[in-house]
């Protein structure tokens, strides 16, 4: 909420080393690339959430927007 994206980043991905199959961590990821308009990476990021859960409504959500705004 106070604009520090790349610190929030760094921090979910520090979490990934102790819960590395927590797809939320990546879908919060990838919000943040988002927030700093880096499509490709919030992309590959929420990706990497749907390895994890296919199934992943809110992840497969926001992988459709993201390829709404890069198209």
């Amino acid at each position: 909420k106070e604009g520090r994206y790349p610190e929030a980043i760094g921090e979910f991905k520090k979490a990934l080393v102790v819960q590395p199959d927590d797809e939320g961590l990546y879908y919060n990821i990838a919000r943040g690339y988002m927030e700093s308009k880096e499509w490709r990476s919030a992309q590959e990021a929420i990706e990497e959430s749907l390895k994890i859960n296919a199934d992943f409504k809110e992840g497969i959500e926001l992988l459709d927007h993201i390829k709404k705004l890069v198209n």
